[in-house]
């Protein structure tokens, strides 16, 4: 059973993590600038005045609290004036890039620390890391320490611009990245090279040349993005086929480097050395060798999140071998978090980390349960079983954070990790043996490859064959955050009263299965309740989505056939949150919906009494009489508002260039209009069980006859 008071670790990370999400509140931030000092005193005056131990822990609880407040204070570089994002945008700028070049469609990006911005007759001293986008072309890339000089401005990174959209800027924002660049080579000039850290430059040069012998040896280039995404952790050329197949299957954690792969790397290590642990001096050996490798594949893959939580978890257990002392291994699991969390406080909110660290808990906790119902007596049989016991328990542990961040569950999770799983040590096995032949051997790695390549091409064909196995994937769910909160105090408390006969627990864990029962009811209620008008932002196509009594219609002026997936995506966020339908499923032409009447050079239509006129052409729109309308889109360009024209609220349409946008934005404040620019402001909701509009005098229907 899990007991809290064992485990000081793992308190300490969570009284950590709730400052740092605590720090984010511009309150709490101002608060701890102006009183830190004082917190400490009022702990130790509790501390002192504390009679039991649990007053004193609750102290040390509430210094953790402080420590991570503080931390998540510091560890946000743009509130200190010298920060890049506190100048004027440059001419151009100089900077060191970095990181390793992560390659994209059209662009190679690399991070670059900036510390000078140039103007045309001055230059200021800064810093702060900026997301430099170079289009690919025949020149060399850049390198780890290479100072350049981009003879052009950065941007700021922008904030969602439709409802429910993954919030990009937030998400780079907690790796201290507040602008991006995107640039040709001809406007990047390499000054200098700085020698930054030794030991990450050795790193990167290792990472370049086994990515150059995987594209030598192995054939193909789907098992090379495999091999480059599991033996690496380079995702950059893995296809969108080999990621839906893989994420279909429930088997994705194989492509990103993670705490199964320095599991494996560490099971080659024990088998190999087996003989000198059986040795006083052989077990420090090892433990030197384990220790370096370990670290050193963690290097190479770039430090994630999973990744340095299995190293630091096993450093823990091999350092204890070593001197023959037991891990606990939940101890080894909250000092992992505990030293990640120190090094970059912001880690907590990588997904990554999440579902790496609740996998973990959930094995520890579950896997003895399941695997203890079944005595299979074969060392295959057991070996299966276990396998079959480790991904419920992780699958346990993980699906409400999955269904949150990724809205979908696949259904045969079971049947690819026991291919997957076994696979993964034989390539990863064999992956290591061709970076080996390939330094010393170039013939055998030839062959080698080959043989390789096949093997993975082999897997590969099986996972895909899962998606035509009738309902391979559950997709479309959503879930919020008082979901997932809801369905873990419901997992630990029938935890809590299966592994301590609890009566009471299980009885709780009823009540609130009953209670988020209620809260779903209640979600689908207020679903068949929704009234709104919603205008999209997305770039040169008009999109408004009409929703009514949980039904939805995406009305567009126009839809490629390039740009569908691309409108769908902006939508579909929204959708789902709102438990509506797909906008695939329910979409429309303007000129062919039966709500919609006009002209090439306008459009209107009436939603439960709300009236909208959308203006593509004012050309076309000669008003003999004036014309009221609730709602006024206006796409074209303008110069002045038409003194005919009457309306609540006016929308600029994404078509209109910026200074148009100022000029009418001027005009309305001066006549004290209400508006809304999509391009600037971003979507637009209108609520219409809550919108009360003045009553029209002058209908929409006068436009009948113009």
């Amino acid at each position: 059973m899990f007991k809290w008071s064992a485990f000081p670790f793992i308190r300490l990370s969570i009284a950590l993590s709730v400052g740092i999400v605590l720090s984010e509140s511009s309150s709490v931030a101002n608060f701890l600038l102006d009183f830190w000092w004082i917190l400490p005193i009022i702990a130790l005056l509790m501390y002192a005045v504390g009679r039991t131990i649990q007053m004193k822990g609750l102290v040390w609880l509430f210094l953790m609290a402080v420590i991570g407040g503080c931390l998540g204070y510091l560890q946000v570089e743009s509130r200190f004036d010298q920060h890049y994002t506190h100048f004027e945008q440059p001419d151009r700028y100089v900077g060191v890039v970095k990181s390793y070049p992560n390659e994209r469609k059209r662009h190679f990006r690399y991070e670059v620390d900036v510390f000078q911005l140039e103007y045309a007759e001055k230059s200021h001293s800064t810093y702060g890391t900026v997301h430099l986008y170079i289009e690919k072309s025949a020149g060399a890339q850049l390198t780890y320490g290479d100072v350049v000089m981009v003879d052009k401005g950065y941007f700021d990174v922008s904030a969602p611009k439709n409802p429910e959209e993954f919030n990009y800027q937030a998400y780079l924002a907690h790796q201290n990245i507040y602008a991006h660049a995107f640039v040709d080579a001809s406007e990047v000039t390499v000054l200098d090279h700085m020698d930054l850290n030794p030991l990450l430059a050795w790193a990167f040069e290792i990472r370049a040349d086994a990515q150059a012998m995987i594209h030598d040896y192995v054939p193909g280039e789907q098992e090379q993005a495999i091999v480059s995404a599991l033996l690496l952790g380079i995702k950059d050329h893995l296809d969108n086929e080999i990621r839906e197949a893989y994420s279909s299957a429930g088997a994705m954690h194989v492509l990103a480097v993670s705490g199964l792969h320095v599991g494996i790397i560490f099971m080659i290590l024990n088998i190999l050395c087996k003989p000198w642990k059986e040795h006083h001096y052989g077990r420090f050996l090892f433990m030197v060798l384990a220790l370096s490798l370990i670290w050193m594949y963690a290097l190479v893959t770039g430090f994630s999140p999973s990744v340095m939580r299995a190293a630091t978890m096993f450093s823990v257990v091999i350092i204890s071998t070593a001197f023959n002392k037991r891990a606990n291994v939940y101890n080894s699991l909250g000092i992992a978090a505990f030293v990640l969390i120190l090094m970059d406080p912001f880690v907590i909110y990588s997904v990554g980390f999440q579902l790496s660290f609740v996998a973990v808990f959930g094995i520890l906790m579950f896997h003895p349960l399941i695997y203890h119902k079944l005595h299979v007596h074969s060392k295959v049989g057991d070996y299966l079983w276990s396998i079959i016991c480790v991904s419920l328990a992780a699958q346990i542990a993980t699906f409400p954070l999955t269904l949150y961040y990724f809205h979908q569950f696949p259904t045969y999770f079971l049947v690819s990790n026991l291919l997957v799983i076994p696979a993964a040590f034989v390539m990863l096995s064999a992956g290591l043996v061709l970076l080996l032949f390939g330094a010393v051997m170039p013939m055998v790695a030839s062959v080698f490859g080959v043989l390789f390549g096949h093997f993975v091409w082999l897997v590969n064909q099986c996972v895909m064959l899962l998606q035509y196995l009738p309902f391979p994937l559950f997709d479309w769910l959503y879930v919020d955050r008082i979901d997932v909160i809801s369905i873990y105090l419901i997992i630990l408390l029938i935890y809590t009263g299966v592994t301590t006969y609890s009566y009471h627990s299980l009885r709780f864990a009823g009540y609130c299965f009953l209670l988020l029962n209620g809260w779903v009811m209640w979600k689908s209620w207020s679903t068949d309740q929704l009234n709104q008008v919603v205008f999209y932002e997305i770039n040169g196509i008009n999109a408004i989505d009409i929703i009514h009594e949980g039904n939805a219609t995406l009305l567009l002026d126009s839809l490629p056939d390039s740009r569908r997936e691309e409108v769908f995506y902006q939508v579909n966020p929204y959708r789902l949150a709102q438990g509506l339908p797909k906008a695939e499923d329910s979409w429309g032409l303007l000129t062919q919906s039966g709500l919609v009447r006009g002209s090439e050079g306008y459009t209107y239509f009436m939603i439960e009494g709300l009236q909208i006129l959308m203006i593509q052409n004012l050309d076309d729109l000669e008003m003999v009489n004036p014309v009221d309308a609730n709602v006024v889109l206006i796409n074209d360009e303008i110069n002045a508002l038409p003194d005919q024209l009457s309306y609540d609220l006016l929308v600029f349409g994404n078509r209109l260039h910026s200074y148009q946008t100022r000029e009418i934005r001027k005009q309305c404040e001066d006549n004290r209009y209400s508006y809304h620019s999509l391009k600037d402001d971003g979507y637009l909701v209108l609520d219409l069980n809550e919108l009360v509009f003045r009553n029209n005098k002058n209908q929409l229907s006068h436009l009948d006859n113009l």
